[in-house]
């Protein structure tokens, strides 16, 4: 820019020609809609303070419009942020990177979708676990690894173990993309199917700590006896003989006597007794659904409750504290006939726990 194309008006005005006036100063800000103001021209407002001290031109060269530069007090606790868009509510960096960390943790579809439930998932800390496994358990698998599995009798794959009564098959269902692993009860005589559990993955209620799990799963009849969830290893078989859930320490979605075709009732158990209620949800055998459960604390503590989610939304929520899981449990997935021969195909499954004395963070 040569010293012909500036030029100065009262010793205060920035001017180029064919430009506009691209900084001003005095103690009257220039009305809207005044011409000759470049478009981001600056104007300093010297009998002004704080935010209204300095403006700035976001109309026209032709039609001007002065708007203070709210450029917010810098803390020592965080930097403030001026969000004109709304892609936030934070209103500092700090924040919005919480924010942003938030939605990187969640990592969840829409309720009723193939993927993890909002309501289960939404500010779970999992990257911080995932990160740093001193602050809790993070496990998700999506059965893809199980290509060619075939286990009867009782047997085990990576972290699967398999216990059969008097039949059935646990496999690798190869025609669906992706994996997924079958549970057949191959017979229809009840209390002959079979049973898996996840025996490496201990979940334990302790005070201070929040369990979530969530699974996606089709079951390919209306009855028999099956169970879904978390249960002490020791147990084999949740839904027992005589058709009733377990009182030993657990915490899941199962059918027994109790339950209507084509329902699931829900229940905890402490190792003594057992809370339950049944056909809180009921299943379209020909349907993929997702069950899920969010255990927070133990026994006696009075913030002690489990919640049941099917299809992303809450169906039950229970505070009994007298029945409450108290020991290490780990995922347990049922399946006996009743009448006729019944197949569980799960698709995925999720886990995350953590505790506030391990510094797993819960929003």
């Amino acid at each position: 820019m040569s010293e012909k194309d500036v030029k100065y008006s009262r010793g205060r005005t920035y001017y180029v020609e064919g430009v506009g006036i691209l900084f001003d100063h005095g103690t009257t800000v220039p009305t809207d809609g005044t011409a000759d103001y470049a478009p981001g021209c600056i104007f300093q407002d010297t009998d002004a303070s704080a935010d209204s001290v300095f403006l700035i031109n976001q109309g026209t060269l032709s039609s001007c419009n002065f708007d203070a530069i709210d450029a917010g007090t810098i803390l020592a606790s965080n930097v403030p942020i001026l969000d004109t868009a709304a892609w936030f509510t934070a209103t500092n960096t700090e924040t919005v990177l919480a924010e942003l960390g938030e939605l990187l943790q969640a990592n969840s579809t829409a309720a009723g979708g193939v993927g993890p439930s909002p309501l289960i998932w939404s500010g779970a800390p999992i990257l911080d676990v995932m990160l740093d496994p001193s602050k809790g358990l993070y496990y998700f698998n999506d059965y893809d690894k199980y290509s060619g599995m075939s286990l009867s009798g009782t047997g085990s794959t990576d972290d699967l173990t398999y216990t059969e009564r008097t039949d059935g098959l646990c496999a690798n269902l190869p025609t669906v993309p992706g994996g997924i692993v079958q549970l057949d009860s191959i017979s229809a005589t009840a209390d002959q199917g079979g049973t898996i559990q996840h025996l490496g993955l201990q979940c334990e209620p302790a005070s201070g700590t929040v369990m979530r799990m969530e699974w996606r799963c089709l079951v390919d009849d209306d009855a028999g006896q099956c169970f879904m969830g978390l249960c002490d290893d020791s147990i084999t078989a949740p839904v027992t003989a005589s058709d009733a859930c377990t009182v030993n320490n657990h915490a899941g979605f199962f059918r027994d006597a109790g339950t209507g075709s084509a329902d699931w009732s829900v229940g905890i158990g402490d190792g003594a007794s057992v809370e339950e209620d049944d056909d809180v949800c009921t299943s379209v055998k020909t349907t993929y659904h997702n069950y899920g459960m969010v255990v927070t604390g133990i026994g006696a503590v009075a913030a002690s409750t489990v919640k049941f989610y099917f299809d992303g939304a809450l169906v039950y929520t229970t505070t009994d504290i007298d029945d409450m899981p108290l020991l290490l449990m780990c995922p347990v997935f049922q399946m006996d006939a009743s009448g006729s021969n019944i197949i569980m195909q799960i698709d995925w499954l999720r886990i995350l726990v953590t505790n506030a004395t391990t510094g797993g963070r819960e929003s």
